[in-house]
């Protein structure tokens, strides 16, 4: 059926396949359009009332430059001229499309094209795109499949309610509520729960995955990652940190299983326990490296061990005349006083 989309494609003029490209555009836009008024929680419309897109408005104040209609569109393409009527005909008598001419309240003149669905199909073969794949009986959306596996993820913490009224920033409505009712009433892969927080005295409301939504997430998961595969899904084998009863191991036998896997700390010095101490900082790298050497067995020559020494007191003698420099100062400072 597709080389048969294709090839009434072929069978089009290049301006009539670009005039059907842009309507297939402007289709697709519509239905996008339909969709973020849908998860907005806006009443549903039929596709009969939104499909139908504005060619020309005549009579109305649009600026046509800014207006965002066909014409206007094709304009920009070079394509409107006295052959448009001609073109439009020719499309619309191979059922591509269909045209009606409509009057608005405020006495505005709307010419209107819709896309049919024989039309989308020609135009989905022609900009070599695949069609959408039909949904099999029960099968999740996209969108329904993710917050499953938010509320798998979340596990026995639940998914917390947001600023929005929804859960894990899907929609009550739209998303879990067909979760919740899969099989029946009441009986889903997900459930809502309610009831004070843990020492808290605020009344908390949250999703969670039921032992029914666990299973249908472990038999499905392969067939959803060939579905959905920008929807992040770990592995249903896989351990997840954030459920509580796998990441909280209270019992003996998981206590012992945390000292097995405890790597017993090996410090860097040979010679024991070590400390902090306080050495000059101009000599701090050089009476390390003295250290390391020593801790290693290596025996000092006692020159090198002189010079340190005679270093030391240097530094010594110095920061004494600072002192009493300053504190000489300060006693000037104070007999001014």
């Amino acid at each position: 059926m597709a080389n048969n989309h294709f090839q009434v494609w072929q069978e089009l003029n290049e301006r009539q396949q670009n005039y059907l490209k842009i309507i297939y555009q402007y289709d697709q836009i519509a239905e996008e359009n339909e969709r973020e008024r849908w998860r907005w929680r806006m009443p549903k419309r039929p596709a009969s009332e939104w499909r139908w897109l504005i060619f020309d408005t005549v009579g109305s104040k649009l600026n046509l430059a800014r207006d965002p209609n066909l014409k206007a569109a094709m304009k920009r393409e070079g394509l409107i001229d006295e052959g448009t009527g001609s073109t439009f005909n020719a499309l619309e008598t191979r059922k591509l499309i269909e045209c009606r001419e409509d009057f608005t309240k405020r006495g505005a003149f709307l010419a209107e094209v819709q896309l049919t669905k024989f039309g989308r199909a020609v135009a989905r073969a022609g900009c070599g795109e695949k069609p959408p794949k039909r949904r099999t009986l029960g099968q999740l959306r996209e969108r329904q499949w993710a917050a499953l596996v938010a509320a798998w993820i979340a596990g026995d913490e639940g998914v917390k309610k947001d600023d929005c009224l929804n859960y894990g920033g899907f929609s009550w409505e739209w998303t879990w509520l067909r979760l919740r009712d899969y099989y029946d009433a009441g009986r889903g892969l997900i459930k809502e729960r309610e009831g004070f927080g843990h020492h808290s005295h605020i009344y908390k409301y949250d999703i969670c995955i039921t032992e029914a939504g666990q299973q249908y997430y472990r038999e499905n998961w392969e067939r959803y990652q060939e579905l959905y595969p920008d929807v992040d899904a770990p592995p249903p084998d896989q351990t997840l940190v954030s459920n509580s009863h796998q990441r909280r191991e209270n019992t003996d036998d998981g206590k012992e299983r945390r000292k097995l896997n405890l790597k017993p700390f090996e410090g860097k010095w040979k010679h024991g326990p070590t400390r902090t101490i306080r050495v000059p900082i101009a000599l701090a790298d050089e009476i390390l490296a003295f250290a390391r050497r020593l801790d290693s067995g290596e025996s000092l020559d006692t020159t090198e061990l002189a010079v340190l020494k005679a270093e030391l007191e240097a530094l010594k003698a110095e920061r004494g005349s600072n002192s009493a420099e300053k504190l000489k100062k300060k006693g000037q400072q104070q007999t001014d006083a």
